[in-house]
């Protein structure tokens, strides 16, 4: 009913479940549909509506390996992950300047989403509390949720936070704060990853276990095997086994530059305009 209502010239969807039953009703009504699948490994939803959809564009190339009947049949074109087009003309220079950060310290960076995660905070508490003695800059977005808890936890060890560490409940300037980075630890979900590609930042990724296939540890694992990031499981992610990968990768600047560059060349320029190119001509084909 709600197709009928508003004749829509094109439907898109993003893998998502409740995408599906609607892309499918749009293709028997011979209405143009395209899936955009983010992740490197396509969901069940993308793979399930392969065979109806007139395009499944990717935004990994290694996703194309899992849909090997309709990109036999020509549907599949790799487009890329669209980015904020602010990521791809940041500076670290100047971030670190609009953020008053000092230019000569390095940045640790933490972000583990924006509802937070109870593991990943705890984690990092860990680390800045029984490991972390100063030697570089720490930023750290707990999210909502769980922001009083780290803080109560640090400022109770140190008698308040270090002037080292910062905390935030959320980052409202994203972009800068990830291009003054040294060193980026997160998540490994499909456009946080497509942001540190297109920001060329060496990135140390903790995928979140908490995901449909887990498909987040399938994105880390293809940038890991491109030697475009490190990656650490939750399930051995504590506070020790963090402070010591971080350590070496801060230490080690051959490292984080070629995790870096690898990181980019792996970013795809101008996603989002081949994506409104192509969704533009199917709709008036």
């Amino acid at each position: 009913e709600i197709i009928r209502e508003y004749q829509p010239r094109v439907v898109i969807g993003t893998g998502g479940y409740v995408c599906g039953p609607v892309l499918h009703v749009a293709a028997r009504m011979g209405i143009p549909t395209l899936v955009h699948e983010s992740n490197s490994f396509p969901g069940l939803t993308t793979r399930l509506l392969s065979r109806q959809v007139d395009l499944i564009a990717v935004g990994f190339k290694e996703a194309e390996a899992y849909l090997k009947s309709a990109q036999a049949a020509g549907k599949v074109k790799w487009t890329g992950n669209p980015v904020r087009r602010e990521i791809w003309s940041a500076d670290q220079a100047r971030a670190r300047e609009k953020l008053k950060l000092s230019p000569d310290r390095k940045l640790v960076v933490f972000v583990g989403g924006s509802r937070g995660a109870a593991h990943f905070n705890a984690a990092i508490t860990e680390m800045v509390i029984h490991h972390y003695h100063g030697e570089f800059d720490i930023l750290i977005s707990t999210g909502q949720a769980g922001h009083d808890t780290v803080v109560s936890a640090i400022t109770a060890s140190f008698g308040g936070i270090p002037d080292t560490v910062r905390i935030l409940p959320y980052f409202y300037q994203a972009v800068d704060i990830y291009a003054a980075a040294d060193l980026v630890v997160c998540r490994a979900g499909a456009l946080t990853v497509a942001e540190m590609m297109a920001l060329g930042k060496p990135v140390l990724l903790v995928p979140s276990p908490y995901v449909a296939e887990n498909h987040q540890e399938k994105n880390a694992r293809t940038l890991v095997h491109a030697g475009a990031a490190e990656m650490l499981t939750e399930q051995k992610m504590t506070g020790k086994t963090l402070s010591d990968q971080i350590y070496r990768l801060i230490r080690d600047g051959s490292k984080r530059r070629s995790l870096g560059e690898n990181a980019r060349k792996m970013a795809v320029p101008g996603a989002l305009d081949t994506l409104c190119t192509l969704i533009e001509k199917m709709a008036r084909e």
